[in-house]
């Protein structure tokens, strides 16, 4: 299968329609919306568990934004993942605002994420625990992995009935 081939499948609703039975598509969403809660949470206790360094690493940052508002930020981001969060276990609505709220934070991260990489400095990746020593660059192909998931999320959940009744 070649990559036109391949992301064709990935972007077409009709593909999707066509390859996936709805008790599939339910089974695919979930484990999507399942990985994302497990990143998330992650990031989010690594966040508080590693605060002052997480401030540390901000304020080496050669974007004057992060510098200048460091401290805010080391709340704002656990913070905005506990909301995506919340959003992901309520309902089958807050759950499609929840995976959208996942797309732009890992779309953000990746944006600060591709600065970095074009800057001239060698700064360590401030990056969640598990992933403390990998490259930029990793971290981009992982955040771009993460944006996919998600991205696949939302076109899945139009086609998942809402059978929920909280």
């Amino acid at each position: 299968m070649d990559m036109k081939t391949m992301v064709h499948l990935i972007v077409s609703e009709n593909a999707w329609r066509d390859r996936l039975s709805r008790k599939n598509s339910l089974i695919v969403y979930y484990l999507i919306t399942v990985a994302l809660v497990a990143v998330l949470g992650f990031i989010l206790a690594s966040k508080l568990i590693e605060h002052e360094k997480f401030i540390f690493q901000m304020e080496l940052s050669p974007m004057p934004l992060m510098k200048d508002y460091a401290e805010y930020i080391s709340w704002a981001v656990p913070a905005s993942c506990l909301l995506i969060l919340s959003l992901l276990f309520v309902n089958h609505v807050t759950r499609w605002w929840g995976v959208l709220a996942s797309l732009v934070l890992f779309g953000t991260f990746s944006i600060y994420i591709v600065y970095m990489l074009l800057s001239p400095y060698s700064l360590p990746c401030t990056c969640a625990g598990l992933a403390n020593g990998i490259s930029w660059a990793w971290q981009l192909v992982i955040n771009i992995i993460l944006m996919l998931l998600a991205y696949c999320g939302l076109k899945l959940h139009r086609h998942i009935p809402n059978t929920e009744t909280s």
